[in-house]
């Protein structure tokens, strides 16, 4: 079966503009305590699965919400409008490893936001955050 999030992560660490910033710092649901900064997470939060009249189509949507953390704030503009400008410009038709993209769409905007600084220290973790909607092929027999 396809995992569209397991291909939206090697996406996004094969894309060298964004390897550049985050290396493979790209986590699944959550940031790992102690992560080093810059990183990415992603979770997915729905997906769809396209039908016509007739019959059920190998078109497919998920939607996730994408977390860009970085130490700066200029840090995380930059990180989150690299990852939505990869998304956007490179994502249609494409392969993502094994799962064939058909395209992206932003929800919204970007939203910042940080994380209040620990105790005895001064420096915040600053987030951005953005929803995006992937459009892919599935799988529409377990023998595919």
């Amino acid at each position: 079966m396809t995992d569209i999030g397991e291909a939206l992560r090697t996406y996004l660490t094969a894309d060298a503009n964004v390897a550049a910033v985050v290396a493979a710092r790209i986590y699944a649901d959550v940031l790992p305590q102690g992560a080093t900064l810059p990183a990415v997470t992603y979770w997915l939060t729905s997906t769809e699965t396209m039908e016509s009249l007739n019959a059920i189509t190998d078109m497919a949507s998920a939607s996730f919400t994408l977390e860009c953390f970085a130490a700066t704030r200029s840090a995380v503009v930059q990180l989150a409008e690299t990852v939505r400008l990869v998304l956007q410009a490179n994502a249609a038709r494409t392969a993502w490893g094994v799962v064939e993209v058909l395209g992206c769409s932003f929800a919204a905007g970007i939203s910042y936001d940080f994380d209040a600084p620990e105790t005895g220290s001064d420096q915040r973790r600053w987030r951005a955050t953005q929803d995006v909607d992937i459009f892919y092929r599935q799988a529409t027999s377990l023998g595919d």
